[in-house]
């Protein structure tokens, strides 16, 4: 994705998502050699005959149909979001059933995610 500016919310989305991005469509387009596709967001005709003309086998989207990714995209982050968050409230709900039904499980939970936490920071599988 390419942008004069970089701070805009699809080169920030773009970049979350390791989508190749740039300030300079030109040297863009030479320089990568594995482009398939091009989301034109200026609506500036020239840009996409330029693509055309340095390369005619790139796909480019743009206007409505890059409205419709973005939001698709959009869409897809607020499901994961939500999914990610019943999850955790399913975890909190049954370990919570658990602690109320044995006293002795009281902070176990809790513990077994401490420990796990660390185990995973020490072998670098999250971070610190």
């Amino acid at each position: 994705m390419i942008d004069v500016n970089e701070d805009t919310p699809g080169i920030k989305l773009a970049k979350r998502l390791d989508i190749p991005t740039d300030v300079d469509f030109i040297s863009f387009i030479k320089e990568k050699e594995k482009i398939d596709v091009v989301f034109n967001a200026t609506s500036e005709r020239y840009i996409d005959e330029k693509i055309r003309q340095l390369r005619p086998e790139i796909e480019i989207i743009g206007g409505l149909s890059l409205k419709l990714v973005w939001g698709l995209i959009a869409e897809r982050e607020k499901a994961i979001a939500l999914q990610r968050d019943l999850y955790r409230n399913t975890i909190g709900v049954l370990t919570s059933k658990m602690e109320n039904k044995n006293i002795w499980a009281h902070g176990h939970p809790e513990k077994v995610t401490e420990y796990a936490t660390l185990i995973g920071q020490k072998m670098s599988l999250l971070p610190k």
